[in-house]
């Protein structure tokens, strides 16, 4: 079926791969960004110019909530 999506679909699609991921917490979170992103991208009814924008607000957002789960720094004051 991917041969029926559109090539700058297709590029965006990329982004949304998780299996590179080390932390099997941020692996999780991106799994259901990647499977929705799949999702709308393979359904015709969605097809149309507002997919791709779609699709790349919905890499914004997963980018934000991997990053806000990333190990938060230790503190300055913890350190000393």
């Amino acid at each position: 079926m991917a041969e029926q999506i559109h090539p700058a679909v297709q590029e965006l699609l990329r982004f949304f791969d998780y299996e590179h991921l080390s932390s099997p917490v941020l692996r999780e979170i991106s799994k259901g960004f990647h499977g929705l992103a799949w999702k709308v991208a393979q359904d015709p009814a969605t097809d149309g110019p507002q997919l791709r924008d779609g699709l790349f607000d919905l890499l914004r957002a997963k980018d934000c909530i991997v990053r806000s789960a990333l190990p938060k720094p230790a503190s300055k004051e913890a350190a000393s």
